[in-house]
């Protein structure tokens, strides 16, 4: 039998083991909710090297985060904008943020979702050259 998940909504904090009094049994929907969020925050912290984004782009049509060749989206998007600032960034940046307001503008421009970005970021960190 699998250990009972509890929540303490005060603090929104999901955990195993002894339930204070003060608490109760969490659903299956919150908990699967908490380690989301968890995972999310987790990921926007993250930074990866432009060649691990870069291989994740290539790889996210297998692994079913997009239905395209991502990489060949963006390299079109970055193409045809008249951005002097994001080509420099596309072209020179070193490493990627998550939270970078500038792969914000191409996500949106693209219509990715936070869950896209967090997996392609996920992805991206578990690639070494």
């Amino acid at each position: 039998m699998a250990e009972e998940y509890y929540i303490n909504e005060q603090f929104g904090r999901v955990y195993q083991g002894q339930m204070a009094l003060t608490d109760r049994v969490a659903t299956d929907q919150e908990v699967s909710d908490y380690f989301a969020r968890r995972q999310h925050e987790t990921v926007m912290d993250m930074t990866v090297s432009v060649f691990q984004a870069r291989a994740a782009m290539i790889l996210a049509k297998d692994q079913g985060i997009v239905d395209y060749d991502l990489l060949d989206r963006v390299q079109g998007l970055i193409d045809a904008s008249d951005d002097r600032v994001l080509k420099q960034a596309w072209d020179y940046a070193t490493e990627w943020k998550r939270t970078s307001p500038t792969l914000a503008a191409v996500a949106y421009a693209l219509k990715l979702t936070d869950d896209q970005m967090d997996r392609l970021f996920l992805l991206a960190a578990s690639i070494e050259a």
